[in-house]
Formats: structure tokens, sequence, C-alpha cells
């Protein structure tokens, strides 16, 4: 599921990793998060996964529980089996428009 590089990288990771999803309110479980805040506000406004109520969750997360780290898209996309509790993650509603 991850090249070297990829397994290196996550291996280099701080025990406690912040994670960012862009979702809306019907896709907050979902498993693919990132490393990068910018790249999560982007999701819930491009086509193919808009929503017209834009939210960011964040939460800080032990390393363990990413399974994969994925680099291959610029996307900096950790997949997580492991999902954090709801009061371990902060909602936050994005405007519309970037």
């Amino acid at each position: 599921m991850m090249t070297r590089k990829e397994q290196k990288a996550l291996a280099a990771l701080p025990e406690k990793v912040e994670v960012y999803r862009g979702c809306g309110p019907l896709n907050k479980e979902g498993f693919s998060w990132t490393l990068d805040r910018c790249v999560a506000e982007r999701f819930p406004r491009c086509s193919r996964f808009y929503s017209t109520e834009p939210l960011l969750l964040s939460a800080t997360i032990e390393r363990g529980m990413i399974s994969a780290l994925k680099l291959a898209r610029k996307e900096n996309e950790v997949v997580l089996f492991i999902l954090p509790n709801d009061d371990e993650i902060t909602e936050e509603a994005l405007p519309l428009a970037a």
C-alpha cells in the first residue's frame, strides 16, 4: 500500500500528528485525512466532493492510528482505520468560496 519513501516518511512523523479532513455534514466519518490543512480545505469545494456546507475537521492523533501515508498526488493523505473519537475532533465551518 505504501512505497518505501512513504514508509520512511510515516516512520519519521512525530508520535502525535495533526490531521485534517475537508468534508460535508454527510461524510465526516471517512478514512482519508491529510497532514495539510490547505489540502483539506479544498476538498469540500471541488466538484467531485462539493458540499454546500463545507467543513474542516482536525484532530491530533497517535501516529499508530495511521494505516498508510500516500504522497503521490501531493495530498499528504493519511488513511486511518482507527478514527478519532468525536470529542477529539474540532469541527470548523468553511466559507463556500476560498
